[in-house]
């Protein structure tokens, strides 16, 4: 019969470890990329949100300055702001220019 030695199957276990060391490197840096890229999305999610908040409040001032153009653009609206200024609206004064 053969004798077995101890230090050999020692050795050969601890090899056998090393061997698998890139393999727990290669783990090790998946799971940080990993979480970078959980952390940047995060990041990104949050920054989307404000820019929804922010497109919501300049839509409104938008709708809100239309409306008040269009109110101030109105004929009886004009007619009250020239008024003030002593202009008056004469519809007899109206000049149409053609090109001859």
């Amino acid at each position: 019969m053969k004798k077995k030695n101890k230090t050999s199957n020692a050795t050969r276990n601890s090899s056998g470890i090393y061997r698998q060391v890139s393999l727990l490197y290669f783990l090790v840096l998946l799971g940080m990329i990993y979480t970078a890229n959980a952390l940047g999305i995060e990041g990104k999610k949050r920054q989307i949100t404000e820019l929804k908040k922010t497109l919501k409040e300049e839509r409104w001032r938008y709708e809100s300055a239309k409306s008040e153009y269009m109110y101030y653009a109105t004929k009886s609206e004009v007619d009250s702001r020239v008024a003030e200024l002593g202009l008056v609206d004469d519809a007899s004064s109206i000049y149409i220019l053609r090109e001859e």
